[in-house]
């Protein structure tokens, strides 16, 4: 499996997915099954954050072994749901 074979397969995940309060972690167990692929996950910085009218953009960066997710979420205060807005495995 290469990194285009993930990024598919996680957009297809994510777009199934309803927005939810804890996705990061949703992302992080959709994410485990190509651990053959990234190695073990080491780290997990908050880049960072940007308030708008209505939403927070925030900017993750998951740091496995072989790669890196950058994920960017938008956070809705008033129905504390997430979204992802963007992200992508970079080696």
């Amino acid at each position: 499996m290469n990194k285009k074979d993930i990024k598919l397969a996680l957009s297809i995940d994510l777009v199934n997915q309803a927005p939810q309060e804890e996705i990061l972690m949703s992302i992080y167990l959709l994410v485990d099954r190509f651990k053959s692929f990234l190695g073990k996950l080491n780290d997990v910085k908050e880049l960072d954050k940007r308030k708008f009218t209505r939403h927070i953009r925030t900017h993750y960066a998951l740091h496995y072994d072989n790669a890196r997710i950058d994920i960017d979420l938008l956070t809705n205060p008033l129905t504390k749901t997430q979204s992802v807005y963007s992200f992508d495995i970079v080696n």
